[in-house]
């Protein structure tokens, strides 16, 4: 059966036919440098070591259906938690040159959580490091013998790849569920606030996004990235991997999120372009910097960039951060080129190039893009041309996109809606607070009652200047906020947090 040919694919095939021995990609902590040529023939090893698990994959298969979209020309969604590995670059190519659709995984979850996302999406297989595949009492065997069953879940088998430290992983008994039709690759949602949602799209919108998102941010061919945020995640996949499989950006992998080896890697691989999150940005700004680097553009997004954090980062490193917004959805949707003008202060930035917003009358912001996502798997929910990625916010007149809260997390406080991004804001502006976090907890007659979590310096923290209605109820002081791998506060172990303070006697 004929497969559609992967636009990405044959894009990297075509620079690695005109760039040769040029570096692709560098990778300091498996202490390996490949040029696009080798890259280009690792990917095609994977396939071949792919080869006979997919075959098999596809034979068990039901028949291609356009009704109930649950497999694409014989092809199902194929996981890929791989981490910050080179292979997760070489076994991308080798899954989309045979028209596999791929779902980014995160390769940090234990096998436990992964299975049971695997059930939840109707996944047959997914690709992990060695390191990572669960603890067996029997050998797992070479390509092409019985695979062995996992101790830890039974319902998964578990077998080598030759010729790698990657294995495979199969569900017994998969359950597929409903995909929209054209399918390529799938992005999964942070579930810091609920269950994770697998966010799909074709190529098409793919290139489209990180042509918008390069030509937004002003990314040159010379450009080398440094990536240390997660490849599975939208914002470390779009200007990451995708980055180097459609324009040809040379890449840095980093494992590590520690400041000074974040720094030492920009200072030994010059590195110009560095995405980070907020967590990061506020903790390298707590470092001495060197100042002989050609790191050029910092980007921070994921998050809210505190201002102070911002000015900090730059009296530390010499360098501005640029804020960058963008949604699983859409892709990215704003960036700000000029962070040190004082009208960027407060804004996420101007819309990226072809990107249009546009607001609800309850302040939602509307996004429409040719980057926009195809749908959601397992629903059938027909798909707007516009996509609402959960803000609030409004237009300056400068062009610039102002974010006030989310429309999931504005809170009723004796009357009054606020934003819980509003709160938290006022409470960093507070002496000695490095850090904040609210959460309403139901309060009978009054809506919501406002419970804070501080990252503070010892002295009491003087509520005093902040309007009564922006005064926690209780605060909380704490070592450090959860923050996940995509620089987002957890809501849900927030307010876990808060529910478990309430009940202590």
């Amino acid at each position: 059966m004929s497969t559609p040919p992967s636009a990405l694919v044959n894009r990297f095939e075509r620079l690695a036919a005109e760039r040769g021995e040029t570096l692709a990609v560098w990778s300091r902590h498996e202490k390996k440098r490949l040029s696009f040529a080798a890259l280009a023939q690792r990917s095609h090893e994977l396939g071949r070591a792919l080869e006979g698990f997919l075959a098999e994959l596809s034979c068990a298969l039901p028949s291609p259906s356009a009704s109930d979209g649950t497999c694409f020309a014989g092809r199902c969604p194929v996981g890929l938690a791989v981490g910050n590995r080179i292979d997760f670059m070489a076994a991308f190519l080798a899954l989309r040159r045979d028209a596999w659709p791929v779902v980014l995984m995160d390769s940090a979850a234990d096998p436990a959580t992964t299975h049971s996302l695997c059930r939840q999406l109707g996944l047959a297989a997914y690709v992990a490091p060695q390191s990572s595949r669960p603890a067996s009492s029997e050998p797992t065997v070479a390509e092409g013998g019985e695979a062995s069953p996992s101790s830890a879940d039974s319902s998964f088998l578990v077998q080598s790849l030759a010729g790698t430290d990657l294995v495979w992983v199969r569900q017994r008994h998969a359950e597929p569920i409903s995909w929209p039709g054209g399918v390529e690759v799938v992005k999964l949602t942070s579930g810091s606030t609920g269950a994770v949602r697998a966010v799909c799209f074709d190529e098409r919108a793919l290139l489209v996004g990180v042509q918008q998102i390069a030509g937004g941010m002003g990314i040159r061919a010379g450009d080398r990235v440094l990536i240390a945020i997660p490849l599975s995640h939208s914002y470390g996949f779009d200007n990451g991997p995708l980055s180097l499989f459609a324009l040809g950006t040379p890449l840095v992998l980093e494992s590590s999120f520690y400041p000074r080896q974040l720094v030492a890697t920009l200072a030994a691989t010059q590195a110009t372009v560095l995405p980070l999150v907020p967590p990061l940005v506020r903790a390298m700004a707590a470092i001495s910097w060197p100042q002989d680097l050609g790191l050029r553009l910092v980007i921070s997004a994921g998050g809210h960039l505190a201002t102070e954090d911002a000015a900090a980062f730059l009296a530390a490193s010499g360098r501005p951060v640029h804020n960058f917004y963008g949604s699983t959805e859409t892709g990215g949707i704003a960036f700000e080129r000029a962070p040190n003008d004082p009208s960027a202060t407060g804004a996420v930035g101007h819309p990226l190039p072809g990107v249009e917003v546009a607001f609800d009358g309850d302040r939602s912001v509307r996004i429409r893009s040719a980057a926009n996502r195809l749908g959601f798997g397992g629903e059938t929910t027909p798909v707007s041309a516009w996509v609402r990625p959960g803000d609030l916010g409004t237009l300056r007149a400068d062009g610039r996109l102002v974010l006030v809260g989310r429309s999931a997390s504005m809170l009723d406080v004796g009357g009054r809606s606020l934003s819980t991004v509003s709160v938290e804001d006022a409470l960093r502006a507070l002496a000695g607070v490095r850090d904040a976090a609210v959460v309403g907890l139901p309060a009978p007659g009054r809506g919501h009652r406002l419970v804070a979590f501080l990252v503070a310096d010892p002295d009491p923290v003087d509520l005093k200047p902040l309007p009564p209605s922006m005064r926690p109820r209780a605060v909380h002081r704490v070592d450090a906020l959860p923050y996940s791998g995509r620089g987002k506060l957890d809501r849900a172990t927030l307010a876990t947090w808060a529910r478990t303070a309430e009940e202590r006697p």
